[in-house]
């Protein structure tokens, strides 16, 4: 019995809907053309075959079939739905939130969004739609999702799509570096986009006249007015050239590309600086988290909770196909993103989330955007390094909860206890009294832990810190 249903995120797509297949314990992914559009979507799967390789490798892959073509049980299921074109996609494992994404990671799919529509110019095509939501990263790789945002260009436009690629990369990212916070903080909602109005609120006229700016945030504006005035706007269309609109293009990626990323930590800069492993330590404990992975029969997807910059991402990146590197601070997502996104023998997804509040499902009625648990879905293995003690103080997560979640998303976790004696645990407190955190005192952790976990083997280092290597009891 197959399990055959529409994608509830996709009812807004005028080109068709995705598909969610089941069948014999695999699940694959469709779009669905619509019976009024499949004429036209084939003729421009025409032109995209004859489209230069560079060019065809931005889109995600794709194979098409008729209905007639496929199991009778979907076919007849497709007819009913008036399907009559399947395009099958490959799955991708993970599909994070553009809300997650670090400012280095916003703008290399800035940076390939435009250099993509500069291609399809070329082409005689154009991006109807450019929000952040139709890009996603794979193995050091960026492609389109929704090759229905594509549409023939027609001479002599503007960029349909250029303020919608505004509020999701241009303004994010200028207001992120003029203003020197993370991009976050302004954001509209969990896809990260800032409306131009309010990014230009934020800016002092001193911004404008020391940098760029000015032509991204006016710009916009101004042509957003001839939108809503059609007769102005085929003024506007008869007088642009394409020279115009190609050196528009370069210039906006260009001036996106010498952006300067915030360097303020928000989270880590006093505890970087004051970790307090000492060099016998640190090896320890990096000896103890490759014993415990080497001890495991099965790694496929991993997640590292509070991973800083990645010291240890790195080592999960040796050993499995899927690794999840979730840190709040930015300049530390950042550094990570840096150092590991050109990886292509591992999907690595840098996400920039605070572990203890996660991205909420959003849009209409909350099912247009999962929230990140129900996207992570569950993990062969997890780190939480010296992450325990800050979700517990600083975000006042009772022991029992933070650990019962941490058995639910994961099989085999390595988790790094800090005791209320530890210098760092007493800084972070910062003169709150130790009764609200009795639950982490050591015999009361332990009895929590048990609950939860089978303590595989455990290891105390030098500055009274442990290391458990824990299996979830689920």
């Amino acid at each position: 019995m197959e399990n055959i249903f529409f994608d509830s995120a996709s009812f807004k797509d005028p080109l068709g809907r995705v598909i969610h297949r089941s069948f014999n314990n695999e699940e694959k992914i469709y779009r669905g053309i619509f019976k009024e559009e499949a004429e036209a979507f084939l003729l421009m799967l025409k032109k995209i075959e004859i489209w230069p390789e560079s060019l065809k490798e931005k889109i995600i892959d794709f194979k098409v079939s008729h209905p007639n073509q496929l199991p009778k049980e979907f076919s007849d299921w497709c007819a009913a739905s008036d399907i009559s074109l399947i395009v099958e996609h490959p799955k991708i494992p993970f599909l994070s939130s553009p809300r997650e994404w670090c400012f280095e990671q916003l703008r290399a799919t800035a940076v390939f969004a435009l250099e993509l529509q500069l291609d399809l110019l070329k082409e005689g095509y154009s991006l109807k739609d450019a929000k952040a939501s139709n890009f996603y990263m794979n193995r050091g790789r960026i492609k389109l999702l929704d090759f229905g945002s594509l549409e023939v260009h027609k001479e002599g436009t503007h960029w349909i799509a250029w303020n919608e690629f505004s509020e999701n990369f241009t303004n994010p990212l200028m207001l992120s570096s003029l203003l020197k916070v993370p991009h976050q903080v302004f954001a509209e909602n969990d896809n990260g986009k800032i409306p131009t109005t309010i990014a230009q609120r934020l800016l002092h006229t001193s911004h404008f006249a020391s940098t760029n700016a000015w032509k991204y945030f006016k710009l916009p504006s101004f042509l957003q007015k001839f939108n809503s005035r059609k007769s102005d706007l085929t003024q506007l269309n008869a007088k642009l050239p394409h020279y115009f609109l190609v050196n528009s293009l370069k210039a906006l990626r260009d001036d996106l590309q010498k952006l300067k990323a915030p360097t303020s930590h928000v989270n880590w800069e006093d505890y970087a600086k004051n970790c307090h492993y000492s060099g016998e330590d640190r090896a320890t404990k990096h000896a103890f988290v490759r014993e415990c992975l080497n001890s495991l029969s099965y790694k496929n997807r991993a997640i590292d909770l509070g991973a800083n910059e990645g010291e240890y991402t790195q080592i999960l990146i040796e050993q499995f196909d899927q690794v999840i590197a979730v840190e709040s601070d930015p300049v530390c997502c950042n550094q990570n993103f840096l150092k590991s996104h050109s990886q292509t023998s591992v999907d690595l997804q840098v996400i920039q989330m605070n572990f203890a509040n996660p991205t909420p499902a959003s849009g209409w009625r909350s099912s247009e955007r999962k929230s990140f648990l129900e996207r992570c879905g569950r993990f062969d293995f997890a780190l939480f390094l010296a992450v325990l003690h800050h979700v517990r103080i600083s975000e006042q997560i009772p022991l029992a909860m933070i650990l019962k979640l941490l058995s639910e998303i994961t099989q085999f976790t390595v988790l790094e206890y800090v005791p209320p004696s530890d210098e760092l645990f007493r800084q972070i407190q910062n003169g709150r009294s130790i009764e609200i955190y009795r639950d982490m005192e050591v015999a009361a952790f332990m009895k929590e832990l048990q609950i939860k976990f089978r303590i595989i083997r455990s290891l105390k280092l030098q500055n009274h810190r442990e290391l458990f290597f824990l299996e979830s009891k689920l």
